[in-house]
């Protein structure tokens, strides 16, 4: 009996010395190797089924909380589709989907490449349903880790000109990862993807995260993509590195021009063709999301926005790291400072433009999705509604729509004012419709005069201590 005591206490011991010597890559170890052999084992995931089914009802049971919660800001109804794909926790933080749109119909992907499609035409009937699109992307990404749990993944979905652009996390060898991009033609029965941009650098990035990914249409023909430090902090600042850019690139070329360096993890990225600029939004580390404009963006003049020098953030250790200062300015150190800096931060995710109706006259309007894990915390799980003026020089939080979920992904539903949303905790696909825009529709852009409804402080308090109490 001492001799097994004496040695449990000792295996317990040993497995705390090496915790503490080695946390990352013991971190690592279990989200990319234990992880995934629990979860496949046939009776945890009968489990996991159930405990969707149980989070499924209790989203259920407070969606009628949600709708009263976002009508005592604004005037907004949701609808939620339940997606058939594994939940972000479920999935080891792997994105649960993203959504793109033809003019016709609306394609999802999951974070692991399955493909789903659904009618325009049957939404306004509420009868969206999921239809199955087959695709070669087994034969074009092999590597194991895509498909299971974890953060390696899809990173965006966008439509250009007939074709579906795809960024994910890519292993280049051994524990080596870039973002690339694959493209299909568009075809609802089957999609032939082939690779169209990969740089020619990859980075051991750890977790897989912090890997940015968003693709925008550019202007000559060449396509935009956010790239994030993917935990490699300081290729941020070096010129000749992809990693913690906002690049362009012209498909199947691996050629590409750095417009923008300095950058984290860019989970948001729009290109307004009218104006020439750029506008992303940015995860810092703990605090300090951030919205940047690069205004006329140009190659040979390269805009820096700080990371991992200036940010307004600090680092998760709370600890100092060499090389990596963090400074509470970004001007001072010859960095652009953000438009709009969010502490706490928001688990800010993507921006995109905000209906016509929502604009003033003279404004420039987006909305802004946000993951994090709670409303209470001040804008998580919400959409927010900002507005810049004709320059760009000031930005306004116009309106913010707790919406209470993950928001992965956002789309506006062309031809309409419907937003179409991502959901990942549940997850869900979503529509965001707003009831009633009073405003004159004779003026484009109309003159928009919300009316609120006013609640106290007090009142706010108890919604959002309710809410929290029914959230899964």
């Amino acid at each position: 009996m001492k001799v097994f005591l004496s040695t449990f206490l000792s295996t317990i011991l040993l497995g705390f010395f090496v915790v503490a010597i080695f946390p990352s890559q013991i971190k690592i170890f279990i989200s990319e190797s234990i992880y995934p052999l629990i979860y496949d084992l046939p009776l945890l995931s009968q489990e996991l089924n159930l405990f969707k089914d149980v989070a499924v009802k209790q989203q259920r049971k407070h969606e009628g909380l949600v709708h009263y919660f976002i009508d005592n800001f604004t005037d907004y109804s949701i609808d939620f589709y339940d997606l058939p794909f594994p939940s972000y926790d479920q999935w080891r933080s792997k994105p649960s989907a993203y959504v793109e749109q033809t003019d016709n119909k609306i394609i999802i992907a999951s974070g692991s490449a399955s493909f789903l499609y659904i009618d325009k035409e049957n939404i306004d009937s509420k009868k969206v349903v999921f239809t199955p699109i087959e695709s070669n992307i087994r034969q074009v990404i092999s590597d194991d880790k895509f498909y299971r749990s974890g953060s390696v993944s899809i990173k965006d979905l966008k439509v250009i000109e007939n074709f579906l652009y795809l960024s994910y996390t890519k292993k280049v060898s051994n524990n080596c990862y870039n973002v690339s991009v694959l493209r299909s033609k568009v075809n609802f029965n089957r999609l032939e993807f082939e690779e169209v941009f990969s740089p020619n650098e990859c980075v051991d990035h750890k977790y897989k995260k912090q890997s940015g990914g968003r693709i925008f249409q550019y202007k000559e023909g060449k396509l935009l993509l956010s790239v994030g430090a993917m935990a490699n902090n300081q290729e941020a600042q070096k010129i000749d590195s992809v990693f913690g850019k906002i690049i362009s690139f012209t498909p199947m070329s691996n050629k590409y021009q750095v417009l923008s360096m300095g950058h984290r993890n860019p989970q948001g990225l729009y290109y307004d063709h009218t104006r020439d600029v750029i506008i992303n939004t940015e995860h810092q580390a703990l605090g300090g999301d951030e919205i940047n404009v690069n205004i006329v963006p140009d190659s040979k003049d390269i805009k820096n926005y700080g990371w991992p020098i200036s940010s307004y953030s600090v680092h998760y250790s709370r600890k100092l790291v060499e090389g990596e200062p963090l400074h509470k300015s970004h001007s001072d150190f010859g960095f652009i400072e953000p438009s709009k800096y969010f502490t706490p931060a928001l688990g800010i995710s993507q921006i995109i433009k905000a209906p016509m109706e929502l604009g003033l006259n003279d404004s420039i309007d987006y909305l802004v999705s946000s993951m994090g894990h709670g409303v209470s915390e001040g804008g998580d799980m919400s959409l927010h509604h900002i507005r810049f003026d004709s320059e760009y020089t000031n930005l306004i939080v116009a309106d913010i729509i707790p919406i209470g979920e993950r928001i992965r992904d956002l789309e506006l539903l062309k031809n309409s004012n419907k937003i179409l949303l991502i959901l990942e905790s549940i997850p869900a696909f979503a529509i965001l419709s707003k009831k009633n825009y009073s405003c004159d529709k004779s003026k484009i852009p109309c003159n928009n005069d919300k009316k609120y409804i006013k609640i106290s402080d007090d009142q706010q308090n108890v919604f959002r201590e309710s809410y929290e109490r029914l959230l899964p």
